[in-house]
């Protein structure tokens, strides 16, 4: 019983940390489930698609999907690993690119399939081009 919960880390100390965390409060709150860690730079469209790759081989079937990362650093100028902008890059690309059909698409499509219910994606919920690449 309980959830499964993937956390997405860009640093694996502080993803693990995020685990225990996690873990302790299912724990605590009786519900079981299990938390585990996805290596995710939202700052590398590579890391992004790897990352994508690693979920869904773990679990084809996403019930929900939250982007919520980012950075905030006004005072840093600076380019992600694909030379675009670093703030938008991570912030807001990172999260599309992970939203879009060939990436974890399919896996919440799985999910809508067998449930018979919409899996929502959150913030990302007005992404239904099926056409759009990075």
């Amino acid at each position: 019983g309980g959830y499964r919960v993937m956390l997405g880390a860009r640093s694996a100390s502080r993803g693990d940390a995020a685990q225990r965390i996690v873990g302790a409060r299912a724990a605590l709150a009786g519900r079981g489930g299990s938390a585990e860690v996805v290596a995710l730079d939202l700052a590398s469209l590579a890391s992004v698609r790897a990352a994508a790759a690693a979920v869904r081989a773990r679990a084809p079937a996403l019930h929900v999907l939250v982007g919520c990362a980012g950075i905030v650093d006004p005072f840093t100028a600076g380019v992600t690993a694909d030379g675009i902008e670093q703030t938008f890059g991570t912030n807001h690309l990172g999260h599309f690119a992970a939203c879009l059909p060939a990436l974890l698409r399919p896996s919440l499509r799985a999910c809508e399939l067998r449930s018979g219910q919409r899996a929502p994606s959150l913030p990302l919920g007005s992404l239904r081009s099926s056409n759009a690449r990075l």
